[in-house]
């Protein structure tokens, strides 16, 4: 029931998905459009069932791969770039996953915020168009999380939600 409830929900990247399971059991690989390949050679198809080892993999290694070793690296070098852009004074400090840890300076929570939305949103929009060419329209989002340490439980939360047109922060002032 849940894989049906996705490919109504999805039908455009369902179908893509199949697609890739009936390249990969020709190729035995799968050639992604910004350059990664990923290989199953020994995918075959049961003559029985008509089932294609490996589905779930080739349904989501690249998806996986698109926010894992794409998106996340390239929202985390416009963040670094930004940030000394706006004050030198914010150190990226560390990553992990799909976040970004850093040590900002007292009265710069509000900067922090926007360079993290346009890092991690209108960034990477534009960076998948003009780089890979492509046209993403998944909603991106961001939380921010400001306390004394990472994960502080008096943390300052703050989350946005920024679609493909969103605003530009550059030098402290809105674009």
């Amino acid at each position: 029931r849940y894989y049906a409830a996705f490919r109504e929900e999805f039908p455009e990247l369902a179908e893509t998905q199949e697609g890739w399971t009936y390249t990969v059991l020709s190729k035995l690989k799968l050639a992604l459009p910004w350059g990664q390949v990923f290989h199953w050679p020994f995918t075959r198809q049961d003559e029985r069932t008509g089932y294609i080892d490996n589905t779930p993999s080739i349904y989501n290694y690249p998806v996986q791969s698109l926010a894992t070793a794409e998106i996340i690296p390239v929202a985390l070098a416009y963040l670094w770039y930004r940030a000394h852009q706006n004050d030198d004074r914010i150190t990226l400090v560390n990553t992990v996953h799909d976040s970004g840890t850093a040590e900002i300076p007292e009265g710069t929570e509000e900067l922090w915020q926007a360079l993290a939305a346009q890092s991690f949103t209108t960034d990477v929009y534009h960076y998948l168009k003009e780089v890979y060419a492509m046209d993403f329209n998944v909603p991106l989002g961001v939380g921010v999380s400001i306390g004394e340490r990472w994960n502080s439980p008096d943390a300052t939360e703050w989350e946005a939600n920024v679609e493909q047109d969103g605003e530009y922060w550059i030098k402290g002032e809105r674009a």
